[in-house]
């Protein structure tokens, strides 16, 4: 193979490679792996499917409001528009009561 061919090869494949990455970005934008540095559950990667309707004791994340958002980046807890890896505790329907540190579900 000459090196003009090999060039022309390489740069196919990548530009392929390129447009395969792009098309499933568009595709399907939502993040399939996601990094916890957080203390709310151990620290690691964690692998993220999208689930519309999640059992109790489920860990999911959740992209916290701008508001919310803005206040936990300015105080270092995590950079915007990073999710938050939660356990659910209740589901539509329950009743969620707290008092002082004391949070029970029905």
């Amino acid at each position: 193979m000459t090196r003009r061919r090999y060039v022309m090869a390489t740069a196919t494949a990548a530009s392929a490679f390129a447009a395969a990455f792009v098309a499933i970005a568009v595709a399907d934008p939502f993040p399939r792996v996601i990094w916890n540095a957080s203390a709310s559950a151990p620290i690691g990667l964690y692998r993220i499917h999208p689930d519309r309707d999640p059992a109790i004791g489920v860990l999911v994340a959740v992209t916290p409001p701008k508001r919310l958002s803005r206040w936990l980046s300015a105080r270092g807890y995590l950079p915007e528009g990073v999710p938050l890896l939660k356990h659910v505790a209740a589901k539509a329907g329950q009743r969620v009561c707290r008092i002082g540190a004391v949070v029970s579900v029905d």
